[in-house]
């Protein structure tokens, strides 16, 4: 009777007390590690589309296990808002949730015997509503689209890799360099061009001959003569020799001569042939300039013959 009460105690604690689960005894399910590149968009500050991402669906990664399926085991998925905040938190941005984006299937199944599933998770986009949708900002914006597995079924554990993150980022473009001006070329009759405070009107006399020297430092004012829509900006290096241009410019503008905003500053390409064009016209009629550099060396110093201007058509 002893020894029969001593199993039965023995039994009872057999059934409460837990060891530790053995990780390598579990067959996790989980998605297989993917570095998923950034997609980019641009849009100008006139609201126009410029580039965006392909549009095709996209593959993104297997499910996978640490052991053979025992029989099949099915995965399913969702696009999970409630992801962002913590990814927000871990990763110092503020995405908000990208629409117009979906899953081509929600179910990947890894065959009975198999590690790996014979599909991928993929997406696909509402291409027409996502170009509608990105000209409405007038800011840059970042986006996330997180995809998280939602369950597994028998013969597979969920492991914590179970979650993808698609990052998108806005960027407003506000100008940049053509080969072709947008506007139309526009009468310098009553323009005033000041180099360094001087007046030069030989930046205006259609004569490539006729130069003033730009080094490092130069500011260049440029009274318009009334405000106009200003489109593109173009200069032209002593007899259009790219070499004698300067290298960088940086550009401000204002309506009426006191205050001025910050329209860029550029790194002209090794032509004279490119045009400085802002996508939306700025109603301006003061715009001053800050030269710098050397197009191929200090030996070639920058000697500009003509500084045409362009407004909206």
């Amino acid at each position: 009777m002893i020894a029969l009460a001593a199993v039965s105690m023995f039994t009872a604690c057999a059934e409460k007390v837990e060891g530790p689960v053995d990780p390598y005894s579990v067959n996790w399910t989980y998605l297989r590690p993917k570095n998923v590149p950034t997609k980019v968009i641009t849009c100008t500050d006139a609201g126009e589309l410029v580039a965006m991402f392909s549009t095709q669906d996209t593959v993104l990664t297997y499910v996978q296990c640490t052991k053979p399926a025992p029989k099949n085991i099915n995965t399913t998925f969702a696009i999970d808002e409630n992801l962002i905040e913590a990814y927000n938190k871990a990763n110092g941005t503020n995405c908000i949730l990208l629409e117009n984006v979906s899953l081509v299937s929600n179910t990947l199944t890894v065959e009975a015997g198999k590690y790996v599933s014979s599909d991928t998770l993929k997406i696909t986009y509402n291409e027409a509503a996502l170009k509608e949708y990105f000209v409405t900002f007038t800011e840059a914006a970042e986006f996330l689209v997180p995809i998280t597995m939602t369950s597994v079924s028998d013969g597979g554990t969920m492991s914590e890799t179970n979650s993808i993150y698609l990052y998108y980022k806005l960027q407003i473009k506000t100008a940049e360099q053509t080969e072709e001006p947008i506007g139309q070329l526009y009468d310098r009759t009553n323009v005033i061009f000041k180099v360094d405070g001087v007046e030069e009107p030989s930046l205006k006399d259609g004569s490539t001959g006729t130069d003033v020297y730009f080094g490092t430092g130069v500011e260049l004012f440029i009274d318009l003569g009334a405000q106009i829509q200003l489109t593109d900006i173009r200069f032209r290096p002593y007899y259009d020799y790219w070499y004698y241009m300067f290298k960088n410019v940086t550009v401000e503008m204002s309506a009426d001569g006191q205050t001025y905003f910050d329209a860029g500053t550029y790194e002209l390409y090794s032509a004279y042939d490119y045009y400085i064009t802002w996508f939306g016209p700025k109603n301006v009629r003061y715009v001053r300039m800050n030269t710098s550099g050397y197009q191929y060396s200090s030996s070639y110093k920058p000697w500009i013959s003509e500084v045409e201007i362009y407004v909206k058509k």
